[in-house]
């Protein structure tokens, strides 16, 4: 054989080897399907009451937590703190405290009644936060003890917030929100019997 044979036949076998390789992958790197979002949600609320409030009332609180589910707790401190978590969207979530006057209430006596509270909703994606309100409101007054039983009655205080379900942190009227009491007019009607 000759050179030039030689030499042509050597480049049409390096022809072939690289049109071999530059077809071999035309698909998606990655062929595996993306797996669903998991979502997730953080509820946060906090109250801090006076201790004129803790010696003149009984304190519950009734919390609503994401998945729906309602429960109560006696009050017994003045710094309180509550974090209920969602598995799934949308949900919505919230505390509810109520006070009924102490029977020992000095009539006489001047009272520092204060409420102060907040609540922070985080709303995640695979663990990362889609998005994230914060909301707080303070009360502070005097109240007479002749005028205190009248003042509890029909009082409470509370933060309830939502999340969607593209992630957005959605406003909840607290008055409106069930707390599982079927509506707040049970629970003050309860008292006014």
């Amino acid at each position: 054989m000759t050179k030039k044979k030689i030499f042509s036949r050597l480049i049409m076998a390096i022809m072939m080897a690289i049109s071999c390789t530059s077809f071999t992958s035309c698909g998606d790197d990655n062929d595996e399907p993306e797996a669903p979002a998991t979502w997730g949600s953080s509820y946060v609320v906090t109250f801090e009451l006076s201790e004129d409030v803790m010696n003149t009332a009984d304190i519950t609180a009734h919390i609503a937590n994401p998945d729906g589910t309602f429960r109560e707790e006696k009050v017994t401190k003045n710094k309180l703190s509550w974090t209920m978590t969602g598995n799934k969207l949308p949900d919505k979530a919230g505390v509810l405290i109520t006070f009924v006057p102490k029977k020992n209430i000095d009539e006489s006596k001047v009272y520092d009644i204060a409420i102060n509270g907040g609540i922070a909703v985080t709303s995640f994606r695979n663990e990362g936060v889609v998005d994230y309100k914060s909301d707080s409101k303070n009360s502070h007054m005097t109240v007479n003890g002749d005028k205190l039983a009248q003042y509890y009655v029909g009082s409470g205080a509370g933060f309830a917030s939502g999340i969607n379900e593209k992630g957005e942190i959605v406003r909840v009227d607290v008055d409106s929100f069930d707390f599982g009491l079927n509506g707040l007019w049970e629970w003050v009607a309860g008292w006014l019997k």
